[in-house]
């Protein structure tokens, strides 16, 4: 009986822990390597859960965000992660006081794009994928194979609210369902949004996490600008200090004692005010930005470089979902980015000198007060941003410059915008 009462008391334990219902991609099982992947999954829990979902597959950094179930309830959540090549291994867990409490892989098999091909999502709303025509997928330019993969309308806003939706080129829907579904970041970077049939169609601006044209725009420089201009002023203003006491001491034929006390004192006094007003922390962020104006709205890329000369893991806060990118693949998984309740993102486990740059998207336009970039922006950066062929580069723009997404950590010393570029997309 001992037995038998363990064997029923271990099933209702388990019965009693929350679990994983499904893991799907909202695309279909499409994919594009590099670039976001939004991943819906389902969660059912009889007893309650609070703790954390994360999700991670090959790209060197895992996506988490906390989540709260009441008991006996289930709940959705929309998880971004990034895939790099078809073997990766797509795994979500439950993670509750310090463990995992079950995983679960990817219920589709994904299916990689190739450069030429065009991800077009069909929303159940227009009708089936089945009825698109072949000549339809193929436009007579030739250039792009338009892709259809059967989707929900229901989650593309929350993605694309996070600017998780860039591997999506083009998406047909239903006129009542498109005048209910927004999708104005992801529109205003070029995606095309049909209701009757598909027509000819560009990329969309897309961002890989493996790009090779960030390695050009890395500083070598390990100086923060705002720490150099501060030790420049001190400098100088500790020079002219010195000049004076000991011209004044000099000329009034106080005598050496005299002399070396002030130039003493005047010493001692720049080391209160130097170790008081000298900026503190070690780290810097630099951003380049690109400002993107299509007829359908604004949308702003900020490319962000943390710079530190200590090697111990860092906490930083952005503003919005932020995708690390680098200019080769990684070799560990070493970071976490944790979505927060306001659209936010705390990356978790930089440790410098790792050279990842972190990519945040936002739906705006140029602000007035925003801050102005240091210099026009190099061609490695036009390179970088200028990488759809719906956009050109119209001008550099530091005198409209957005002001940059609020960076924080507990030793940051400035964020700084290094370049700004606007480009627009041919009507």
């Amino acid at each position: 009986m001992a037995a038998v009462r363990f064997v029923l008391l271990a099933a209702l334990a388990l019965h009693d822990e929350p679990s994983l219902e499904y893991v799907r991609t909202i695309t279909g099982g499409a994919a594009r390597s590099g670039c976001w992947l939004p991943l819906r999954v389902g969660l059912r829990a009889p007893s309650g859960f609070e703790g954390i979902v994360r999700a991670s597959a090959d790209a060197g950094f895992s996506v988490s965000r906390h989540v709260r179930v009441p008991a006996g309830g289930t709940s959705e959540i929309l998880l971004p992660i990034v895939a790099l090549y078809e073997d990766a291994r797509v795994e979500v867990a439950l993670h509750r006081g310090g463990r995992d409490i079950t995983t679960r892989k990817l219920d589709e098999r994904l299916e990689f794009l190739g450069p030429k091909e065009l991800l077009l999502l069909v929303d159940p709303s227009w009708g089936s994928v089945d009825s698109l025509r072949a000549h339809e997928l193929q436009p007579p330019d030739g250039r792009y194979r338009l892709r259809p993969f059967p989707s929900e309308s229901s989650c593309w806003d929350e993605a694309d609210g996070m600017g998780a939706f860039e591997a999506v080129d083009a998406v047909l829907m239903s006129q009542r369902r498109a005048r209910e579904v927004s999708l104005s970041l992801w529109r205003s970077l070029g995606g095309a949004v049909w209701t009757d049939r598909p027509r000819i169609a560009t990329p969309a601006v897309r961002f890989e996490a493996i790009d090779a044209r960030v390695a050009p725009l890395a500083r070598s420089d390990p100086w923060s600008e705002l720490k150099r201009d501060a030790a420049m002023l001190f400098l100088v203003i500790y020079a002219f200090s010195l000049f004076v006491a000991g011209f004044v001491t000099w000329a009034r034929r106080l005598g050496i004692r005299t002399l070396a006390g002030a130039l003493v004192g005047t010493s001692a006094l720049f080391v209160l005010g130097y170790a008081v007003l000298f900026p503190k922390g070690d780290l810097t962020v630099q951003v380049h930005q690109a400002i993107y104006q299509s007829s359908d709205g604004w949308a702003v890329a900020n490319l962000h470089e943390p710079r530190s000369s200590q090697t111990r893991p860092r906490e930083i806060l952005f503003g919005r979902l932020a995708k690390p990118v680098r200019a080769a693949a990684p070799r560990t998984t070493s970071l976490e980015v944790h979505l927060t309740e306001d659209q936010g993102s705390v990356v978790r486990g930089w440790r410098p000198p790792d050279p990842a740059w972190f990519l945040t998207l936002e739906p705006s336009g140029p602000r007035e007060g925003g801050a102005a970039a240091d210099a026009p922006p190099p061609d490695a950066v036009r390179r970088y941003f200028a990488r759809p062929e719906g956009f050109a580069v119209a001008f550099a723009v530091p005198e409209t410059a957005v002001a940059p997404l609020a960076v924080q950590a507990h030793d940051l010393v400035e964020t700084r915008l290094i370049s700004a570029i606007k480009l627009e997309r041919a009507r």
